[in-house]
């Protein structure tokens, strides 16, 4: 070809490229694909730890509106674990419980105890059916309902809420899927909506956190003890609220699409239920400099007693972070327990810290948040759970781009313990009961878990091991 035809044979490349049929790729059944999210089903009580380990797939391939959810059965992935054990404890090595014989002998090598469909639940139909579900592509977190049964997912491929109930018993999950099919329904995708006069309750942007609390907390109603107040956070600065409605559903109750609440700072990625306010403290993080923010943006929730249906969420006074480095990049937010239950905790990027908030302090500067510390934390930090350990509080972080998990202990809040070798640690969930950390690492599609009983003997916490084989993209750098 002549230099003169190269760029009419481009432009024709490019002109045709769109019309050429490609579905994508669907996922492949009972596989960790981009795990996103994971979440625990409730303990039955003290005793008994939860059952079930929620994994949400994200499923990035843009071309198929696809993403999955895998129940999987943490006896099981326990008794695995328990086969390395030594008096209560997991030894650097003699793992046993290994898939892989040569991390039986050798503490440098990571324990795996198997794929994802090796440690699924049983769910109602044997090994697979009942244990998964498909839902829109690009899930955004999880959260589990006060009640226990019911699971919420934010899905930014369709921007809906999407609800997933969960049998406790057996890990079975459902959506009203169609006889022999995973997909969920699309009544799942909460499509019903309240009428309150001419209120406009178009539902628009990327949605990508929610908070949860049982309707009574809000009422004092024991009639409301088993109904749901979601709240559902979007980029755009949007903020939606979902009640509960009676219904004929297997549990008798389904959100209703109720108010949105314009205007709040744009590009929130992240949500935190305050318990004794009942405020959720908003995380933004802006890729374009305009629009960024040194506030934490606040709502609640109003229930309006006559009118269930002209219930709203409400716009609360902002957290202000002046006097830092910048404090336009947070990522979440904590709440101390107990004695420490003053003290709020926000998770940031810039500072790459945690900052600590004495909620009944004095801010140096009026109508500031009062700060009283400031601790770094590893590059690119993502998520942040506190946890209690014996009465004691704890705060675990991931970072995404360095590849660790960090441990603090509080008041004051200093470094405990880093965990490294992590391709991707980015959402996580703590089993509090059996002292664990399971963190989805998603740059390889594995769920990695932590023991972090050795905090409380001031030693490092220890990676366990993980369900699934890290999975190398092919064109990544």
């Amino acid at each position: 070809m002549s230099p003169r035809g190269i760029p009419f044979f481009c432009c024709l490349v490019v002109l045709l490229g769109c019309q050429v049929p490609n579905p994508g790729i669907a996922p492949v059944p009972a596989t960790l694909n981009f795990p996103i999210a994971v979440g625990l089903t409730a303990p039955a009580d003290v005793n008994h730890p939860s059952d079930f380990l929620l994994v949400v797939n994200a499923n990035y391939d843009a071309r198929y509106n696809q993403g999955t959810i895998l129940s999987l059965d943490m006896r099981e992935i326990m008794r695995r674990f328990d086969s390395v054990r030594t008096n209560g404890r997991f030894p650097q090595g003699m793992n046993l419980g290994c898939t892989n014989p040569a991390a039986w002998d050798d503490p440098n090598i990571e324990c795996q105890i198997g794929e994802a469909i090796d440690v699924m639940a049983r769910g109602t139909d044997g090994l697979h059916q009942g244990a998964e579900v498909w839902i829109d592509s690009f899930a955004a977190s999880i959260v589990l309902s006060p009640q226990g049964d019911r699971f919420y997912i934010p899905t930014r491929g369709t921007a809906n809420l999407t609800w997933i109930d969960i049998d406790t018993t057996n890990g079975a999950i459902g959506c009203e899927q169609a006889d022999g099919s995973f997909r969920c329904s699309a009544h799942r995708r909460t499509t019903l909506v309240d009428t309150c006069g001419d209120r406009d309750l178009t539902m628009t942007g990327d949605p990508n956190a929610l908070t949860v609390v049982r309707l009574d907390t809000i009422t004092g109603d024991p009639q409301d003890a088993n109904r749901d107040a979601i709240v559902m956070l979007q980029r755009n600065g949007n903020a939606t609220l979902f009640l509960d409605h009676t219904s004929t559903s297997a549990l008798g109750r389904e959100p209703w699409r109720t108010h949105v609440l314009t205007g709040l700072p744009p590009d929130t990625i992240n949500a935190e239920l305050e318990p004794s306010s009942g405020l959720s403290w908003l995380n933004t993080s802006s890729p374009v400099s305009s629009r960024a923010t040194s506030s934490l943006s606040r709502v609640g929730v109003f229930i309006d007693p006559s009118h269930r249906e002209c219930s709203e969420v409400f716009a609360a006074p902002s957290v202000f972070l002046d006097g830092l480095a910048t404090g336009f990049d947070s990522r979440d937010s904590a709440f101390g327990t107990g004695d420490n239950a003053r003290y709020a905790y926000v998770l940031s990027r810039s500072p790459e810290s945690i900052i600590t908030i004495d909620q009944n302090g004095t801010p140096f500067i009026p109508g500031n948040a009062a700060i009283v510390d400031v601790d770094d934390v590893g590059f690119g930090p993502s998520r942040m759970r506190r946890f209690t350990m014996d009465g004691r509080d704890f705060l675990l972080v991931t970072c995404f781009d360095g590849g660790n998990v960090w441990a603090f202990r509080t008041q004051p809040t200093e470094v405990a313990s880093v965990v490294p070798g992590f391709d991707g640690a980015y959402e996580m969930v703590i089993d509090e009961q059996r002292q664990l950390a399971i963190v989805a690492d998603f740059k390889t599609s594995v769920i990695r878990f932590i023991d972090l009983s050795p905090l409380l003997i001031g030693r490092n916490a220890v990676d366990l091991g993980r369900v699934g084989t890290p999975r190398t993209h092919v064109g990544f750098p």
